[in-house]
């Protein structure tokens, strides 16, 4: 048996490999995921199915925001002359609303980046400030979708202006962070943020040529498709008519597309809540009640519960995968409230990938420095003549050391010139990417990617490491067992 599987693995080598996608169009697997026994699959809308141009909706966002702050709340006039930084926040951040801090965590939840409004925190300080006691999650607001980010950056630059004049603004941070809260949500619920998206959809949404034809051929290969979004209707109508409409080859208009349309669904309560459905007019957008007993497939509704929503698609748990780009209100509430298999959709993905590409000669830079670092440390630490003076050894440590130190800083500093790496804080992993590989089976930088799938395929993990594993070279083949 042994050489059998010895000869087959050799003849899979031979087996030429199926043209690879780049990189930053593949799909990654955190828990493995058949496809073949899912039966439905669902979509969020925003950053999910619906690609942002996210300077225009940043700055859109940033500006409604200061204006309301102004004129509602009483901020001074020079708010509305601050400008926006794009690239001073990412998504996976914790705001400190006590201290007026920003921070970046790892996966153990230790600070490892702190900025005081745009001002960075030295190591000490910072050391002062969080290394006795974790973030108090009561008070600290994290940055869990790409619509915070603006919000976030707007919440700095008002910590610096009341720093310097603290009589023109309200008197503690987690108040200035209310009153942003506030504003925000209020230009969601007025409308004014989604009237100027909707007078420019041009402008403010990015077309995806995959998405349509991904959908087309869901459908035709016997998936069941719906839809659950926090977007009202008339809105998701606008927004995925301007999408898909004129690009749908084998349908007339998007609706066709979904077996069950949720709009107004209130996501993350929505997964909890016992809410009724109510049945939406696509004609006029008018509500009307609905028989919890009586609630069909081909309908378009609005609120409801994932309780009622099970029942409607006649499917729950693994048979479901959801798609969409919230780590909260989408992710770890579908995984851990329905059972349902989970793919998140991070549209950084893409950049970072390419940047992790473009570095491989300074990340192999990196790992040389380390391993010769670490050689010598443990010859020193064992009591090995490694023919230096005891004073020599700990100096070449030392210049090991700042040097892998400046590697690191530059490294970093090619994905964000603030806060570098999404995926990392220092040498961990990140908070965010923690939670990336705790709630998300699938995880990729656009839902069409699937367009290059097999809708059968068999997404596997990579066989998980631990730091204890032998390291093995050369080749080996398993043994019987």
């Amino acid at each position: 048996m042994k050489d059998k599987i010895a000869r087959i693995i050799a003849e899979a080598k031979t087996i030429k490999a199926e043209p690879q996608l780049p990189r930053r169009r593949q799909i990654f697997v955190n828990r493995n995921l058949h496809m073949g026994h899912v039966d439905w699959i669902g979509f969020d809308l925003d950053y999910t199915l619906a690609c942002y141009n996210k300077t225009a909706i940043e700055e859109a966002a940033y500006e409604i925001t200061q204006h309301k702050l102004v004129e509602e709340r009483g901020y001074p006039a020079e708010v509305r002359d601050l400008e926006y930084d794009p690239q001073f926040m990412i998504r996976g951040l914790v705001i400190d609303t006590e201290r007026g801090n920003v921070l970046k965590l790892d996966r153990y939840a230790y600070v490892k980046l702190a900025f005081h409004g745009k001002k960075q925190l030295s190591r000490s300080e910072r050391k002062r400030a969080y290394s006795t006691q974790k973030i108090d999650y009561a008070s600290a607001h994290a940055l869990d979708t790409l619509f915070s980010i603006p919000e976030a950056c707007l919440f700095a630059q008002i910590v610096d202006l009341a720093d310097s004049k603290p009589l023109n603004y309200p008197p503690v941070y987690h108040e200035i962070h209310l009153d942003i809260r506030a504003m925000i949500d209020k230009a969601h619920r007025d409308d004014t943020l989604k009237k100027r998206i909707r007078s420019d959809l041009e402008r403010f949404f990015d077309v995806d040529p995959d998405l349509a034809p991904m959908l087309e051929r869901m459908r035709s290969q016997g998936k069941k498709l719906f839809l659950l979004t926090n977007s009202y209707w008339d809105y998701t109508d606008r927004v995925l008519s301007h999408l898909l409409d004129s690009r749908l080859l084998h349908h007339k208009r998007w609706l066709e597309l979904f077996d069950c349309i949720v709009v107004g669904s209130r996501k993350p309560d929505f997964h909890t809540s016992n809410a009724p459905f109510l049945e939406v007019d696509t004609n006029t957008g008018m509500l009307r009640n609905t028989d919890r007993d009586k609630l069909e497939l081909g309908r378009v509704y609005q609120g409801g519960n994932a309780e009622l929503l099970e029942k409607v698609l006649g499917a729950s748990g693994e048979r479901v995968v959801y798609f969409g780009d919230h780590i909260y209100g989408d992710i770890l509430r579908s995984k851990k409230s329905l059972g349902w298999r989970t793919g998140l959709v991070i549209e950084e993905l893409e950049g970072e990938i390419e940047v992790l590409e473009a570095n491989k000669v300074r990340w192999a830079d990196m790992d040389a420095v380390d391993e010769a670092r670490r050689k010598i440390e443990t010859a020193r630490d064992s009591g090995r003549d490694i023919g230096d003076e005891p004073g020599e050894i700990d100096k070449k440590i030392e210049i090991l050391q700042r040097h892998a130190g400046r590697l690191f800083r530059d490294a970093q500093s090619a994905f964000n010139p603030y806060w570098g790496e999404l995926f990392r804080a220092g040498k961990e992993v990140s908070l965010f990417g923690h939670q990336v590989e705790g709630y998300a089976c699938l995880y990729t930088s656009r839902v069409s990617n699937f367009l290059y799938y097999p809708l059968d395929k068999y997404f596997r993990c990579l066989r998980g490491s631990t730091p204890h594993d032998p390291i093995v070279d050369g080749e080996t083949v398993a043994s019987e067992e």
